[in-house]
């Protein structure tokens, strides 16, 4: 059996599997427990909020997108990372996306739970203050840690990123539920969520695949020139007179005769 399962899944893909199986088997187990301690209902947490609580189920929309934002960009990450090792690359290239794609699932996990506005706060006893401060420290130690590859890839899209985001988290902290707050907080978040993805997605793909090294102007003019001349050597109309067939030859000379 297991001879079989290694024949299916292949050796990348039983490491994946092993890796994400554990994962889920293991979140199971700790709710069941959880149900068993706290005599919760089990079905709690396998339904979807808007069956339990009987909302509309488009109610957080938005949220909800913003969650699979972070998921996608960490999935990104990781992957990349995975595959980066097996590379020429440096060492430090696949630890920058492991380390940010790690960190984007614990932001993603964040979002999806309101950890750093629910739940930290009343299970740990940290402040939603404090939250914010420890995740710009670890934002900021991965940039400094890994800023030449970050300048080597396309940075103006991690700096609006960025901007978005922290907008986001000024709105929230300096005007919480005034006047379009949640227009203004949750569209730059958003807004800056896609932009985020959408830097790592590039990021990733130009270390996978980096480009060509671009030629210099002057060799690029050489090579246009030498296509040039060859142009006009090959279709240029030559002066020299067609030989003639043999068959118009013998006929030319027929005539010749006959006139004689």
């Amino acid at each position: 059996m297991w001879q079989l399962w290694q024949r299916l899944a292949g050796p990348h893909g039983m490491v994946a599997t092993l890796v994400l199986v554990g994962v889920a088997g293991a979140l199971l187990v700790g709710v069941c427990i959880y149900c068993v301690i706290t005599g919760v209902e089990f079905s709690t947490f396998v339904r979807e909020p808007a069956a339990i609580h009987n909302f509309p189920p488009l109610d957080g929309l938005l949220s909800h997108a913003g969650v699979m934002l972070w998921t996608a960009t960490a999935t990104v990450c990781l992957f990349g990372a995975f595959l980066l090792r097996r590379t020429a690359a440096p060492p430090a290239v696949p630890r920058c996306f492991l380390a940010i794609g790690l960190f984007n699932l614990v932001l993603g996990a964040d979002d999806l739970l309101m950890g750093h506005e629910v739940l930290v706060p009343t299970t740990l006893g940290i402040s939603e203050d404090v939250v914010y401060v420890i995740y710009a420290v670890v934002a900021l130690a991965w940039l400094v840690s890994y800023r030449q590859i970050i300048l080597a890839g396309s940075w103006g899209l991690l700096v609006v990123a960025v901007g978005f985001l922290g907008a986001s988290v000024l709105i929230d902290v300096f005007y919480p539920f005034q006047w379009l707050h949640f227009l203004f907080e949750d569209g730059a978040k958003l807004m800056g969520l896609s932009v985020w993805a959408s830097y790592f997605v590039a990021a990733v793909t130009g270390q996978l695949f980096p480009a060509p090294p671009a030629r210099s102007a002057s060799s690029a003019d050489t090579t246009a020139h030498d296509g040039a001349v060859t142009g006009n050597q090959s279709f240029a109309p030559s002066d020299r007179t067609l030989p003639s067939t043999p068959g118009k030859a013998a006929d030319t000379a027929r005539a010749s005769r006959h006139s004689t």
